[in-house]
């Protein structure tokens, strides 16, 4: 079930996954109204959790981005999708494994943190992972199909096409990066783990000690974050959108504590 555009009928549910990139922040600034929004959340009991699919920084940076705007934040409140790609590559190759990846250092910090060792070398990578990288160059195309050649498994961190810096820019996001290396590979990644799919709602109810029937989700992109909420069977809110009820975080929360 998504409510879309519709009123923020949330049905009791305790936890929300908020989305991050023109939900709580635009580029460095808080979006007006939002650090209260979360604020009244919490105060009325609500678990919120921020749900990102920019995977360039790691949970530490973001939970202190957080903090720094106003809304207290510890790692633990963070979901990106470069920790769930982590997280996925270790499933594959256990401890030690050796990746090769496209992203930032904050991608590679969070491959470390799940026991891994970012490489290089393609003839080394025992997988390819692909994340945000504003430094993506033709070298770094050609060292992924070398790698990809032999057959090892590739892993996307998502497919948005872009992600907000202000109220009227956007940057490429992960999705045009992901779509080179799969159209140089001649073959689609093997996991995508980022929205829409329901991966990062799984993690936080199993993480929270709750179930899918206490979350709900709030976002400003219909593909991406009610992608994610029709996945996981729960209630999604859109805004900072043409087709939203609501045009910010602070109206969704209005309208439900009213």
């Amino acid at each position: 079930m998504t409510l879309g555009s519709g009123a923020a009928d949330l049905g009791g549910r305790s936890c929300v996954a908020l989305d991050l990139d023109g939900v709580v922040y635009r580029g460095a600034a808080a979006v007006p109204g939002a650090a209260d929004a979360v604020g009244l959340l919490r105060l009325r009991g609500v678990r919120v959790v921020f749900t990102t699919n920019n995977s360039g920084s790691t949970r530490d940076q973001v939970a202190a981005k957080l903090t720094g705007l106003g809304i207290a934040c510890a790692a633990e409140d963070v979901l990106t999708s470069g920790y769930l790609a982590a997280r996925r590559v270790h499933d594959l190759l256990g401890d030690g494994g050796q990746v090769l990846r496209i992203g930032t250092a904050g991608l590679s910090a969070e491959l470390v943190t799940a026991r891994l060792h970012p490489t290089d070398d393609p003839q080394r990578a025992e997988a390819v992972l692909v994340g945000l990288d504003p430094t993506f160059s033709y070298a770094a195309l050609a060292s992924a199909l070398t790698a990809l050649r032999r057959g090892l498994p590739l892993v996307g961190c998502n497919r948005d096409a872009d992600y907000p810096v202000s109220p009227t820019d956007v940057l490429p996001g992960c999705g045009p990066l992901l779509a080179a290396v799969e159209t140089a590979a001649q073959r689609p990644a093997d996991h995508v783990v980022g929205k829409p799919g329901a991966d990062m709602l799984v993690l936080a109810a199993q993480t929270s000690g709750t179930t899918l029937d206490d979350w709900f989700v709030v976002g400003d992109s219909p593909a991406a974050d009610l992608g994610m909420a029709r996945a996981a069977g729960v209630p999604g809110v859109l805004v900072a959108h043409p087709e939203a009820a609501h045009a910010d975080l602070a109206g969704v929360v209005r309208a439900w504590a009213a």
